[in-house]
């Protein structure tokens, strides 16, 4: 059986980079790594966070939403974008 996972993460813009970039260093040192991260953006993200998320170093996909949703409506989508299962664990 291979095991796998996916990460979705909800991203505010006022985030700071220093932040977002512990939580994708945190990702990135599991011992089982996810297959990719989905994140979920309330908002165009700004430059500096964008960055942190090039350069990443895990497989990724941003997903974009108008702003000011808040975070459920941020987290339902990102989850849409999701295609890992991990019902048979």
């Amino acid at each position: 059986m291979r095991l796998s996972y996916e990460a979705l993460m909800p991203l505010a813009p006022w985030e700071r980079p220093e932040v977002l970039q512990e939580a994708i260093d945190g990702l990135r040192s599991q011992t089982l790594p996810a297959a990719r991260l989905v994140v979920s953006a309330d908002g165009p993200p700004p430059a500096a966070l964008r960055q942190v998320l090039e350069q990443a170093g895990l497989p990724l996909k941003l997903i974009v939403g108008p702003g000011g949703e808040g975070v459920g409506p941020v987290l339902a989508r990102g989850l849409l974008a999701c295609r890992e299962d991990l019902g048979g664990c």
